[in-house]
Parts: structure tokens; sequence; C-alpha cells
């Protein structure tokens, strides 16, 4: 309560006195800064942070922006500098080739010689918008690579910042092009010819990167793959009947790009299928492609200021702010079709149900699209994207990866390593979730099939003691929920951005944080405590569960009075509407010191999610039950169900292309709300591109193998199964091409197959 207060007291109290003296200007940019710097490490990782907050740090940038245009000029002005600088004997410069490739190059320059004039053109110059938060000045960087005299002089970009930071110059960053013999700290020198004795630099130049093992290792696996699809696709074709040839024949049939796009596009229904599930996991995942799109280029932008104006002015980016509860959508449909199959399963087979090859099934499925993301990050992440950005942005991803890969073979990635920014591709902690969720699923499913209320009892208690345990983490940190605390960093950055110190409210204040102001981000419980661990978001999955055992006991019939369908129509909007848009009044209204004490903060957090899940269960039921009208017939729409077959791949590499969008940039990012709609639409469509590629070499193959190896023999579609690591043979390709739905337990124990498994995260952190 205390620091909601002070936050109120230093943002929001309206109060214009007269200039305030420097020193007052500086305590205050240093509270703000902490402020910023603690919460906005909620949702960045560390270097996401720092690089925000160089764009609010107009002031530094002006005490160190006559030292970055002379940077930006090198070859230009102050060589007077250079040539003194050979007459001290104690120069770095003497006898270094760096400087006099460097100074050569000048020369070129004068004579008008084309590739000085190159070097020249491509280095990062004064630009406009300082004040928007524009305090990079990348210059051209692929204009400037390999550039040659044709002799022994070729150029390279490297990055270099300037600040009065001794330790880390924190200010204005210049790209410049200079002779690929001089190292950083040869480039850090020749600035400091321009700089003040209270100005430094630092230096920054891209590696040059080979071919590594595991680089070598990912070719081979997807070159191994195109192989099988190519040769099952040949075979498929020419083959008549494959039954007459061995397993092998039969695994390399499992590849085939035809009958794997047939299966991708078959829309064909079952009258026990849930058919407005296939658009409500397409939207969700298109929810969690829209946050990430709009997270990730944080510290990528040139006009911040305009992006936080933005995000504090226009109702729409509560949108943005809630992507989050797109997981949740994953995590209730998820928890309905384990549900739904699993007891349909059950009755059908006398009450049986085949646990440990659940678990199996769903582990072989999941995991190979795994391995290939984390290879990718390990790997070619690092090569595939260029730009004086793409390496710095990567590269700590990459060393997490290389160091906590295990943990994503094992999903146990949301509860190891302790700091959650320390996990590898960090945005598969939903799946983490969802497996755990999962082994526990059969615990309640029996419960439900054998004694019913004691099923129902057991889910509402744990959808309770979820909300509960949410509700009093929160309240016990202090936390602000995520939408409120978002919409007062924005605020907080205009304010530190702002150019004209005079205008900003200086308040005599005691210090907004004591001994914790300098808490990193690896303390932080919102993020390590609660958002991604299991026991604060089972709740929806349960909620899920309850929806799908009420669907298989009602046989999707249930009579309603018209009346009671509109009213609950009606709340359900309501609550819908009310958890995605309900703070908008509250943040429109912000300037007033009136803010919610964190007791409600902390009853929203813990409400929002599970009510979030009830929306949706009312969705289901009454979509299945002919209560859904125009919102069902959208919904069940058959062009949904091949791209809701795409979700599980698209979640699980729509982040590289997002990051290569953004990152592997010659120059920063612009907001303009137009703008990144075509980079959303963008994103979107390239990501399930690379889904499609990936569902017809993995995930169907991987699937089809799974109905090979573990059907019972003399079945049509695998409808029993015996011990897991028995073989027996398998229906024709053409059999197999025309089912309508995979093995029962496969679908158990797959959500994603043929409903869903997948969601978000940038991280990004959705």
């Amino acid at each position: 309560m205390r620091k909601i207060l002070i936050m109120s007291a230093v943002f929001f109290t309206i109060v214009y006195p007269a200039a305030p003296e420097e020193s007052d200007q500086e305590e205050t940019y240093i509270r703000l800064e902490n402020f910023v710097r603690r919460h906005l490490s909620l949702y960045l990782p560390k270097s996401g942070v720092d690089s925000v907050l160089k764009s609010t740090r107009t002031r530094h940038h002006e005490r160190t922006l006559d030292a970055a245009r002379h940077g930006s000029q090198l070859y230009r002005h102050e060589w007077s500098l250079f040539e003194n600088a050979t007459d001290d004997r104690s120069s770095p410069f003497n006898n270094s080739k760096c400087f006099e490739q460097a100074s050569k190059i000048r020369r070129d320059l004068k004579l008008r010689r084309p590739y000085a004039s190159f070097v020249d053109d491509s280095v990062g110059k004064e630009e406009s918008g300082l004040y928007r938060g524009n305090y990079r000045w990348l210059g051209r960087y692929y204009e400037c690579m390999g550039k040659t005299d044709n002799q022994n002089i070729t150029t390279k970009s490297c990055l270099v910042t300037f600040g009065t930071n001794q330790e880390a110059p924190d200010g204005l960053e210049v790209g410049q092009c200079v002779p690929d013999v001089c190292t950083e700290e040869d480039i850090v020198e020749l600035n400091k010819l321009f700089l003040q004795s209270n100005e430094f630099a630092v230096a920054y130049c891209p590696e040059e990167l080979t071919l590594s093992a595991v680089d070598i290792t990912l070719i081979v696996i997807i070159s191994v793959l195109a192989a099988a699809a190519l040769i099952g696709t040949i075979l498929d074709v020419a083959v008549k009947d494959p039954t007459e040839y061995g397993l092998w024949f039969k695994l390399l049939i499992c590849f085939s790009i035809t009958k794997n796009n047939h299966q991708l596009f078959r829309t064909k229904r079952k009258d026990s299928d849930i058919p407005v599930l296939d658009g409500i996991r397409f939207f969700s995942m298109t929810w969690v492609v829209l946050g990430h799109t709009y997270a990730l280029p944080f510290g990528l932008i040139d006009n911040f200021a305009d992006l936080t104006s933005f995000y504090i002015s226009h109702i729409g980016q509560l949108a943005i702010y809630n992507a989050t509860l797109s997981v949740d959508s994953f995590f209730f449909l998820s928890g309905l079709l384990v549900t739904y199959i699993a007891l349909k399963k059950m009755r059908s087979n006398g009450g049986k149900l085949n646990v440990p090859l659940m678990y199996l099934q769903r582990y072989i499925r999941l995991t190979p699209t795994m391995i290939v993301a984390i290879l990718l990050m390990i790997g070619p992440s690092m090569k595939v994207g260029g730009g004086l950005l793409w390496q710095q942005s990567i590269q700590v991803d990459q060393k997490r990866c290389e160091d906590w890969w295990w943990t994503n073979i094992l999903y146990i990635n949301n509860l190891w390593p302790a700091n959650y920014q320390d996990s590898c591709i960090s945005w598969t902690w939903y799946l983490a979730n969802d497996m755990q969720f999962f082994i526990v699923a059969p615990i309640f499913i029996y419960l439900l099939y054998r004694y019913p209320k004691a099923g129902v009892i057991a889910l509402a208690i744990i959808v309770l003691g979820s909300a509960s345990i949410t509700g009093a983490l929160a309240r016990h940190y202090d936390l602000t929920t995520d939408v409120y605390i978002l919409s007062e960093l924005w605020r907080a950055i205009n304010i530190l951005i702002y150019p004209f110190a005079a205008l900003i409210p200086i308040i005599n204040i005691p210090e907004i944080y004591e001994e914790d102001s300098g808490t990193e981000a690896s303390s932080d419980p919102y993020w390590n405590d609660i958002y991604a661990k299991p026991w604060c978001r089972i709740g929806v999955y349960c909620i899920g569960m309850l929806t799908g055992y009420i669907l298989h006991i009602t046989n999707k019939k249930i009579k309603l009075h018209k009346a009671i369908v509109i009213q609950l129509w009606a709340i359900a909007v309501a609550v819908e509407l009310a958890v995605v848009y309900g703070w908008w009044g509250r943040i429109e209204e912000s300037q007033y010191p009136d803010y919610p004490s964190y007791g409600v903060m902390a009853f929203y957090e813990a409400v929002r999610r599970p009510l979030w899940g009830i929306g949706l269960m009312w969705v289901s039921i009454a979509c299945s039950c002919g209560y859904g009208g125009p919102v069902n017939s959208f919904l069940s729409w058959k062009g949904f169900i091949p791209l809701s077959r795409l979700t599980f791949s698209t979640f699980m590499f729509h982040i590289y292309v997002v990051q290569i969008m953004f990152a592997s940039r010659e120059e920063e990012v612009h907001m303009r709300v137009d703008i990144f709609i075509y980079y959303f639409l963008a994103a979107l469509g390239l990501s399930m591109a690379i889904a499609y590629l990936a569902y017809l070499l993995i995930e169907s193959p991987i699937a089809e193998m799974q109905r090979l190896i573990l059907s019972k023999p003399g079945t049509k579609d695998g409808s029993s199964t015996r011990a897991a690591t028995e073989i027996y043979s398998v229906p024709t390709a053409k059999s197999r091409r025309d089912s309508d739905n995979a093995h029962p337990d496969v679908e158990s124990a797959n959500s994603y197959g043929k409903s869903v498994d997948v969601s978000d995260e940038k991280s990004s952190k959705f």
C-alpha cells in the first residue's frame, strides 16, 4: 500500500514549480529510473530493461551528444586530433594497423574513391527524434560490411555507445564503419580522442560465425526428414497396397507429404466432435502472436515516447496487456479435451484407461518439435539474422539454452531454474505446466468416472485453492496486477523521456525504495513465484475439465429456456470484457491519487483467470448444445480446422520470426499502430508457414508412426492398444488418410492434435 501511494505522489500529483535545481532533477530522475527498472523487470529480461531505460535518458544523451556527433562523422571532422595523437609517443595508435588503415580511408575519402565514400556514407549520423527515444544511430550495416580498397583494407560495422558511466556507458549509440583489423579496444581508443574527461565509450563488433557441431546436427536432422518425406511421398504415390511390405516401408510412408497434407486439410467431423474449439484455438494463437509482436521490440523502437503515449491513451492497448489470457484459453481447452475424450474412451472400454501409454504418447508427440526448437536456439539462431543488434539480442538466450536445455526435455522448465529468466526458450513454460497438469489429470478423470460428485468437488477445491494461493502471494509481495502497473510504467517513462525538465513535477518525497531499491529481476516474485507456476495456473485447466465432464455426461444435449440463455450470454460477455477492459477507467483517470489498494489488486489477480475460464466454459457449452447462434457458426467454420492444427508449431517457432523481424535490421523500429498491424500479420503468416513445414515433416509423421507401432492388429483405426513397446500391423495409407480421428488414447494424450495444446510466452514473457 505504501509503495503504490508513493508512486501516486510521484507521477500524478500535478505541480509545476519554478525551474528546480539541477541536483533535484537528477535525484528525481534516478528515483523514477529505479521504479521503472524494478517493475519493468517483471516483463522483460534485464538486457531489455537496460535497453528501454536508455531511451529514457535524454539528459544523459545531451551530455554525450557532441562526442556521438564526432564519432558518427569519423572520417570527416576533427581529424587534427588523429594527427596530433601520432605525435604523442604514449598514444595507443602508434604503429597501430587500425589507425593506419583509418587514416588511409580518410585520405581516400578526400580523393573521392568510391569505397571510401561508401564507408563514410554507411556510418551512423545524427538523426531527428532524440527526445522521442531515438538514441541509436545505427548507420547502414550491409553498406559498410566488406568494403575494400582492393589492397589491404576491408571494413566491418561496429556499435559504439557513449555515456558518462565508466563501467557501462549508457547514452547514445552510433554505428561506425572501421577497418576489420580494429579490435573493440582500438575503436574505444579511437573515439576517446573526441571525449571529454567525464565521458566514456564502449564498442561492440558482431563476431564472424562459423558452423558449429549443433548447426551441423540440425542440418543433418532436417536433411534426413526432408529425404524421408521425399522417399515416403514417392512410395505413397507409386505403391497401391503398402500392407504387402515390411515395417520400414510403412514407416517411410508416414512421411508422405501427400498423405500428411491430406490429413492437415481434412475437415470431416464426427457427431462427437466439438467444432467450436477449433475457432477458439486459432484465435487464441493469434492473440499470442499479437502480444509478442508488440512486446518483443521494446528497446528497439526509435520513438519510445510515442509508444508509451499510445499505451496510456487507447483502450485497445488492454487487449495487448491481457494477451497472457490466451495462455489460459489453451489450458482450458487442454483440460476440456483430455477429460471429454478420456471419459468417452472409458465408457466404451469398461472404465479402463491406459494411463502409461497416454503419458508415453504425449511425450513422443511434443518432444521432437521441442528438440528442434532448442537446437535452433543453440545453433543457427545467431547466424540467421544480421545487423548490429542481432547477435546482442540473441546471444543471452543462446547461452541459457546451452545451460538449461535439459529442463525443457523433462518439462520442468517452469520450476527450474529458480530464476525464470534463465530458462531456455522461455515461452515453453506453458508446455511444462500443461504436461504436469496432464500427469495429474487421470486422478480427477477416474474420480469423475467412478465418483462424479467427489470428482466435481475435488476440481472445485483445486480451482478455489489455486485462486487463493495466487491472491495470497500477490498480497504477500504487494504486487500490482500487470495490466495496471504497465500503464503506470508508461507514464513514468514518459516523464523520464520528456525533454523539458522544468515542466516535470518535482516533489520532495521519501525514497521510492528502501534497501531493496536495487533489486534485480532475479528476485522479482511475480514471474518466479506466480506467473509460470503450476499451483497458480491449474485453476483454468480444472474448469476445462469440468466443462469436458458436463459435455460428456449430457452428450452435448442441455435444455435451457431462451430467457436463461440470453441472460447467461450477457453475463459471460460482460465478465470477459470486464476481465480484459475493466481497468480502463482507472487507467484513464489515474492522474488522481485514488489507486486501488493492494488487497483489491490481489483479488483481481486471483480471480481474473478463473473468470476468463468460466466465460469460455459457457461459450463451449452453449455452442455445443445449440445455443451459440452466429458465434457458433463463426467459430465452428471448417476453415479453422487446418489452421488450428498448425497452432502447436506456430507457438514453438513464432518467437524466432518476431525476433528476426525486429532485431535483424539495419535500423530501429518506428512505432505506428498501422505499421505494427502489418508486422503482426506478417509474423502470423510467416509463423504459420513454418508451422506448415513442421507439421508435414515432424508432427504428422510422429503421429502416424505412433498409430503404426501402437495400434492393435486387426483394427482399422487403432481403437485399442497393448504395451507401448509392441509393434503391430497397420491400416493402408488410404484408410489412414480417410480416417476421421486419431487413436482415442493418442487424442487424449495430445490435446493439440485435434484441438489444442499450445500457448505463449517474450518473453518475451506470455
